[in-house]
């Protein structure tokens, strides 16, 4: 199904690396991420993603505006199904697991005024790309084991992507180069395909997990 894709992104307990004073050459951060549908994309899937994300910032010249990127990936819905498979005479356990995932990637524009106050907001602009990608994994979970064995994409297409990302840096360690950086982003974007879990799931006989959706 074609749907414009709308999301908003929750970044928390992002890590920056570096001197943030007037010296800052390059920011590093990672953390967890929550992505919020909205929009048109809130009308096929209401789930919030939950993942993580890792962004690389170098200062430009000698003002403060840093350029780089911005990776994430969330997973927003997933199923299982528990199998025995009898192999050369052995009976194994397996799971077949198929997660709903959304990675995105962008380049990022960051406009942060230098100083060394406890609190530093910050305004970047985003642009790339949304992939919305689904794929179901089959685990050997023999004697508590979590081997992968195969793996198959059910479905994956990619979007244009764009925003905007408000955020606010705390200092709160005696180094100042590392602080905890809270912000939240708003990519609108295209169209995509992407599965959605079904609407009529107890009517259905889910034999693979990928059936529910």
């Amino acid at each position: 199904m074609k749907k414009i894709f709308f999301c908003a992104v929750l970044i928390l307990f992002v890590f920056g690396v570096g001197a943030q004073n007037t010296d800052t050459r390059s920011i590093a951060g990672g953390g967890l991420q929550f992505g919020i549908p909205a929009e048109a994309f809130r009308e096929n899937l209401t789930n919030t993603g939950v993942g993580g994300g890792f962004s690389l910032l170098f200062r430009w010249a000698e003002v403060p505006l840093y350029v780089g990127f911005d990776l994430g990936i969330m997973k927003y819905d997933g199923e299982v199904i528990n199998q025995a498979l009898n192999i050369a005479g052995f009976l194994k356990d397996y799971q077949l697991r198929t997660n709903n995932n959304i990675l995105t990637a962008h380049l990022s524009a960051r406009l942060q005024p230098n100083g060394n106050g406890p609190l530093r907001p910050y305004l970047e602009g985003m642009i790339g790309t949304k992939g919305l990608f689904t794929v179901t994994n089959l685990v050997d979970i023999t004697l508590n084991g979590n081997e992968v064995v195969d793996t198959n994409t059910d479905e994956a297409d990619f979007a244009f992507s764009y925003g905007l990302t408000v955020g606010l840096v705390f200092n709160v360690f005696r180094n100042d180069g590392i602080g905890i950086d809270l912000r939240c982003a708003y990519l609108p974007g295209g169209n995509a395909s992407y599965l959605v879990r079904r609407t009529n799931l107890s009517s259905v006989v889910i034999t693979d997990p990928i059936d529910a959706f």
